[in-house]
């Protein structure tokens, strides 16, 4: 198989910012709860706006960026510690978080039926988020939508629904201050968090698919597949700012910093400056992403439909590094943890590569494919494949630590919190394994 260094030119990127050909750049809208009244006047976006925002892709490898001396260098977001609020664990799409790992006698200790009224398929391809004890997570068909449960006992604490206007859902649930935010059907959704009480919803003109709202400073941002990323107010579920990718949004944004990075089915992944919106720079991969982007240490790792798994300067979308080692598509979200980054495939390959040398650490085979992200805590890789098995993987040297069978495929990642995990199926169940 063939092997290339990940990030073997990264040390040439560190003496000076290195100028790249330049593309054509789309105009954004992308706002920030904390704009300047200037720019407010300017960025409000409305549906006319949002339809007229150009849809043109850049044909370049990597549009060049803007010159701002104050645009400061991404900062890495704070780990959860004993939760996992939020797509990735953070709002960098990280995939890790400081949580208790299952041990090597993991077992389903209790399982919720998420659509207990009816025969209909309604398959859990949510990735349940877990704070302070409460898994919250979505599912698709049958008479509920979005859930409560206690993690320590599967007890369900409250349901979303038919009767509650909400549709099915197949995005991660972000959990910050007391509020739970999640995208069903062409909708986001703002309900509280104890009560299930919906606080505000807000439109789009295409369905929020795979891409999950990540909120930070006041603001949720999600994507569509009518192509446009939205800024919301987290507050008042009002729209502060839109724009046209150039296709249909599925993976989730990160954000570190001020800049936001998210990709599109165009194979497009797209730097935004948070506090104006303004389109920082723009590469052009060799097929869509699926997969979100995570951002550490000044990178961003993502990969592609054709198998490809890219590493880019963070400041400049300069290609620092990729990988063709991989036998088929790249959906499930990588994990940054500690130098090293964690990828899977759809075959089932999964590898651990090395972020400052770009040698691959290890490889392993699982017993299916892999379409969810993956996760990564106290030593342990998470992931669940379609032969409807998650294994629990030594972060060292790929070894089985666990392997618990749900009986059914699976297309939700993996949480780890407090010695427990939280995954979802597409039998529609969500189960806890101890």
């Amino acid at each position: 198989m063939r092997r290339r260094h990940l990030l073997a030119a990264l040390a040439a990127t560190t003496g000076g910012c290195l100028r790249l050909e330049a593309g054509t750049a789309t105009s954004t809208t992308v706002a920030s709860s904390t704009r300047t009244d200037t720019a407010t006047a300017t960025e409000t976006a409305t549906d006319t706006a949002t339809e007229t925002a150009t849809d043109t892709a850049t044909e370049t490898e990597s549009s060049e960026p803007e010159e701002d001396s104050e645009m400061a260098p991404p900062e890495d977001p704070p780990l959860a510690s004993n939760a996992w609020p939020a797509f990735g664990g953070n709002a960098a799409n990280v995939g890790t978080a400081d949580v208790q790992a299952p041990g090597a006698d993991a077992s389903v200790d209790w399982t919720v039926d998420t659509a207990p009224n009816t025969d209909d398929n309604a398959p859990v391809v949510s990735t349940p988020t877990v704070v302070d004890g409460v898994a919250y997570v979505g599912s698709g068909g049958g008479e509920y939508r979005m859930h409560a449960v206690d993690v320590a006992t599967g007890e369900l604490l409250w349901r979303l629904g038919s009767d509650d206007d909400v549709r099915d859902s197949r995005t991660t649930p972000t959990v910050v201050d007391g509020t739970v935010y999640f995208g069903a059907g062409e909708s986001v959704y703002a309900a509280d968090a104890a009560t299930g009480d919906v606080q505000w919803s807000f439109g789009t003109r295409g369905r929020i698919g795979w891409s999950s709202p990540t909120v930070v400073d006041g603001t949720a941002y999600v994507g569509s597949t009518d192509s446009a990323l939205y800024a919301i107010d987290a507050a008042s579920g009002e729209q502060v700012g839109a724009t046209r990718t150039g296709n249909s949004v599925q993976s989730t944004p990160a954000v570190a910093g001020d800049w936001l990075y998210v990709g599109n089915d165009f194979g497009d992944l797209i730097a935004y400056d948070r506090r104006d919106g303004d389109e920082r720079w723009r590469f052009s991969a060799d097929d869509r992403i699926r997969c979100s982007p995570a951002v550490a240490g000044g990178v961003v790792f993502v990969g592609t439909d054709a198998g490809r798994f890219h590493a880019l300067e963070a400041t400049t979308g300069r290609q620092v590094g990729s990988t063709d080692a991989f036998r088929t598509g790249i959906w499930a979200s990588p994990a940054v943890v500690d130098g090293t980054v964690y990828v899977a495939d759809r075959s089932g390959v999964v590898q651990a590569i090395d972020v400052a040398s770009g040698d691959r650490e290890w490889e392993t085979r699982v017993d299916g494919g892999v379409k969810s992200a993956v996760a990564v805590a106290d030593g342990v890789v998470a992931l669940a494949t379609s032969a409807g098995t998650v294994h629990g993987l030594a972060a060292s040297d790929g070894s089985e630590v666990f392997a618990v069978d749900l009986g059914s495929s699976s297309r939700s990642s993996p949480v780890m919190v407090g010695g427990g995990l939280a995954v979802g199926s597409d039998d529609g169940i969500l189960y806890g394994i101890t």
